[in-house]
C-alpha cells in the first residue's frame, strides 16, 4: 500500500480564514513527524499592495510579500528532517488576472 508522504497546500496563520491560530511552522513540524510527511509546502495568501484597489473583499490586504516571507524566517535550523517548500495561493481580479502586480 502507498502513502502520501507530503503535503504541498498548507497555511500558517495569519494566512487567512483558512488557517487556525496553532498553525505555525513548528506545530506542522511535530505533526508532520507524527505522521510520517516529509515534505511541507506553505501556500500562504499572498495579495499584491499594488493592487489593493482592485477588489472589494479586504481580508486579503493584510497578505503581502512580508507576510508570505515570515513563513521563511520561521522554519528552524532543526527541521527533524523535513524538507520545505515556499510558494503562494494567489487571488485573481474583477478582469480574472492573477494579482502579482506589475
Amino acid at each position: 500500500m502507498s502513502f502520501i508522504h507530503s503535503d504541498f497546500h498548507v497555511h500558517t496563520a495569519p494566512s487567512s480564514r483558512c488557517a487556525l491560530e496553532e498553525a505555525t511552522v513548528e506545530n506542522y513540524i511535530k505533526l508532520a513527524v507524527e505522521q510520517g510527511i516529509t515534505d511541507i509546502g506553505f501556500s500562504n495568501h499572498f495579495w499584491d499592495d499594488d493592487v489593493r484597489h482592485q477588489r472589494e473583499d479586504q481580508w486579503f490586504y493584510d497578505h503581502s510579500f512580508d507576510n508570505l516571507y515570515k513563513v521563511i524566517k520561521d522554519i528552524p535550523k532543526d527541521t527533524k528532517g523535513i524538507r520545505f517548500y515556499l510558494g503562494c495561493e494567489v487571488d485573481v481580479d474583477k478582469d480574472n488576472i492573477i494579482v502579482m502586480g506589475d
